[in-house]
């Protein structure tokens, strides 16, 4: 573990969100690789050094956020890892190693409680959904509770979760499906098909923003989509070509996208 020299915040500047940066194993695949990492916002954790036996529950007073981080491994498994502010990194989850593999990997949470979504090549889609406060054992869901699979056909390439239960999916066929996590089964609310020809591989909601989703693919494509309207072609506020497959992409500054 390395300590970080100070940082001054400048306009348009990143800044580190920790003082120090943890490095720490991963095990129980086969094989054991990390194929993807997702930071998830941090839980909110009770203050336990103001508990005592008088009181009938925790206090409602709680410590700075931990930071969530979600992994998949090479054998389709998931682990999810808590990075305190102070203290070891300790494991939180662990779900069962899948067939498909995991082509990409979401993480979101809501108080206490973490909802991890991966996409599998074979077009699986499993939602795991666990309290951060848990031990492993007693946090772990049955992993079939929450499994969508993709028409077509199709590859899961590309995630992004949003309030509400809101669930996008992009394909390897450059489709972005919209689905209602919420309900059980999931529910496919409808289908962008025209944004691009090949995978898609990045799904970014805005920050401030959540109607504003921005799209990568392998056909190099990037497009800003304002999902609050009523179908695709009204949606797509701006596209652009990068020259090459994007991998990465991202909101920054003001702009009102069209």
């Amino acid at each position: 573990m390395s300590t970080l020299p100070p940082v001054t915040a400048l306009p348009g500047t990143l800044v580190p969100v920790r003082s120090h940066i943890s490095s720490f194993p991963i095990g129980g695949g086969d094989p054991e690789y990390v194929t993807h990492v997702c930071l998830c916002p941090g839980i909110a954790t009770p203050n336990i050094s103001r508990y005592t036996p008088h009181s009938p529950t925790l206090p409602t007073q709680t410590t700075a956020l931990e930071q969530i981080v979600a992994v998949s491994l090479g054998d389709g498994s998931v682990r999810a890892h808590s990075l305190p502010t102070e203290g070891p990194v300790k494991e939180i989850f662990r779900s069962p190693a899948f067939e498909g593999g995991s082509a990409c990997l979401a993480a979101k949470s809501s108080g206490t409680y973490v909802r991890i979504i991966t996409g599998g090549w074979d077009g699986t889609v499993r939602a795991f959904s666990f309290d951060a406060t848990s031990s492993p054992s007693a946090s772990s869901p049955s992993p079939e509770a929450a499994i969508i699979k993709v028409p077509f056909n199709d590859s899961a390439t590309a995630l992004a979760q949003l309030d509400g239960g809101l669930l996008l999916v992009g394909t390897e066929k450059g489709m972005i499906h919209f689905y209602d996590a919420s309900s059980s089964p999931a529910r496919l609310l409808g289908t962008y098909t025209q944004a691009h020809s090949d995978a898609v591989s990045v799904l970014v909601p805005h920050p401030s923003r959540p109607a504003l989703i921005m799209s990568g693919g392998e056909d190099g494509t990037v497009a800003v989509h304002d999902i609050s309207r009523p179908d695709e072609d009204s949606a797509c506020l701006s596209v652009m070509n990068a020259g090459c497959p994007v991998r990465r992409a991202g909101f920054f500054g003001g702009g009102n996208w069209e």
